[in-house]
């Protein structure tokens, strides 16, 4: 495929942003990332657990 510079430059921008998108999309996916107060609590309840084996 033939293509001027300017437009191989887009098309590369649009290939390179999709790509991006779409591993953003398959990270969230796969690692299931939880809400802030979820993630909160729960560092929460691991400090609580640490603290009390520690005393």
């Amino acid at each position: 495929m033939t293509c001027e510079k300017k437009q191989c430059r887009f098309v590369f921008f649009g290939v390179f942003v999709l790509g991006i998108l779409g591993v953003t999309i398959t990270a969230r996916y796969y690692l299931r990332l939880e809400p802030v107060a979820d993630r909160e609590a729960r560092n929460q309840r691991i400090a609580a657990e640490v603290q009390r084996f520690t005393k």
